[in-house]
């Protein structure tokens, strides 16, 4: 989280970079994995899988929109970070502490 802290902090003002972009950057994957992990998450809890793909996800990194309860839920769930790291002022719908989730490696 302090890797994502600081690419925020030196990349935000040069190159826009969000926090939740930063959070992904901070991590060293791509779009296609953070949304794999986000499809994984779906089928653990036995939900169908979302209609999430890379241009939504970049979409929501560059500011163009905002992830919706659920796929925010599901975000902070990979990142292991609570709505406000990555940059979004709303409680998570579940209410519970994304920082950890058994039998599931962070991002």
């Amino acid at each position: 989280m302090e890797i994502a802290e600081e690419i925020h902090d030196q990349c935000g003002p040069l190159f826009g970079t969000s926090r939740v972009k930063a959070h992904r950057l901070s991590h060293g994957v791509a779009l296609s994995d953070i949304v794999a992990q986000v499809k994984a998450l779906y089928e653990i809890d036995g939900k169908p899988l979302p209609r999430l793909g890379e241009t939504l996800l970049s979409a929501y990194e560059s500011g163009y929109k905002r992830p919706g309860p659920e796929y925010l839920h599901y975000l902070c769930a990979v990142y292991r970070v609570e709505p406000d790291e990555l940059g979004y002022q709303s409680p998570c719908i579940c209410g519970q502490n994304h920082r950890t989730r058994p039998g599931v490696p962070a991002a």
